[in-house]
């Protein structure tokens, strides 16, 4: 049996656009260097999780079918550089006191936070971020806060069963637009057939209507899927698929998330971006006491560029 899941395993390397996350696990752990993928898997099955220890094992195979690639020569940090975050805040699994101390110790110009829960909430509410302006959206899976230096011109909510935030900012003259994303999770399996999925044409119709956009978020689907393309597909560069470095897996964090003792496997999280950015740097950030691993990002808006009105359509 283990030897037909090996080979299924392997098999599904061949997929070109997986639908769902369960077919993208080849590409999420074949980054992993054999003696982690086995150790690791050996560590799974004494503590009785075969089949976390079943999919590092295979991980390790499937390393000697695909291997990462190089590591490439990254343009410098000039011009109009903004660097944006993004956090799934975990709801009641993380420490408020330690994802306050992350937000204010990571740096960025932007913080997208999704799952903001009812203990963080009235935290961020009260300006313990340290940022001057900020939009707040419910509490607990719905809870969204976006954080920014720059100045919040106008936002929208849009979306079910879970929100999304559309922000327009005024940042160095220009007018961008942010959106803060959180499909539900069952298009962690669904894929494109999930009801949450039906909220994607409109946010990539919004993020691609000709001023500079980012789309920060957890997507719940990893790069390679179905779902993931219809964002990059009508010209949305990935970020860290242009200059990432490392693994760039951001879920799930070991003991964490149902306390599973799983390393982190996927990258859910993303930061997404139109043709007015050119991507710099990005990789996965501290642990902020989350079920996620943040994701952080520097892009440099391109010269062409131009400052457009700040107004979000209804």
């Amino acid at each position: 049996m283990l030897l037909t899941a090996a080979l299924l395993y392997l098999a599904l390397m061949a997929v070109p656009r997986a639908p769902a996350w369960w077919l993208s696990l080849p590409w999420a752990v074949r980054d992993l260097t054999a003696p982690i993928a086995v150790g690791g898997g050996a560590a799974c099955l004494g503590l009785g999780q075969p089949l976390a220890g079943g999919v590092l094992i295979l991980g390790a195979l499937a390393g000697l079918v695909r291997r990462p690639p190089g590591r490439r020569e990254l343009p410098p940090l000039e011009g109009r550089v903004l660097h944006v975050a993004t956090l799934n805040a975990g709801m009641h699994r993380a420490d408020p006191d330690l994802v306050l101390r992350w937000i204010r110790e990571c740096g960025a110009d932007v913080v997208a936070l999704q799952e903001v829960g009812e203990d963080l909430a009235p935290r961020l509410a009260g300006g313990e971020h340290g940022y001057a302006h900020h939009a707040l959206h419910g509490a607990g899976i719905d809870g969204m806060a976006l954080l920014s230096r720059a100045p919040i011109e106008a936002s929208q909510v849009l979306g079910a069963p879970l929100h999304h935030q559309v922000i327009d900012l005024t940042w160095e003259g220009a007018s961008i637009r942010v959106l803060n994303v959180h499909p539900y999770f069952h298009v962690a399996w669904m894929g494109l057939r999930a009801p949450a999925a039906q909220d994607v044409p409109r946010l990539v119709e919004l993020a691609t209507e000709g001023r500079p956009a980012l789309v920060l978020g957890d997507l719940n689907t990893p790069p390679h899927t179905r779902l993931h393309d219809r964002f990059v597909e009508p010209g949305l560069g990935d970020a860290f698929a242009a200059v990432g470095r490392g693994a760039g897996r951001t879920f799930p964090v070991p003991l964490r998330y149902l306390w599973l003792p799983l390393p982190p496997l996927l990258r859910l999280d993303h930061v997404l971006h139109s043709a007015h950015w050119e991507p710099l740097r990005c990789q996965v950030g501290s642990d902020a006491s989350s079920d996620h691993l943040p994701l952080v990002a520097a892009l440099r808006l391109r010269p062409s560029a131009a400052p457009e009105p700040a107004t979000v359509p209804s």
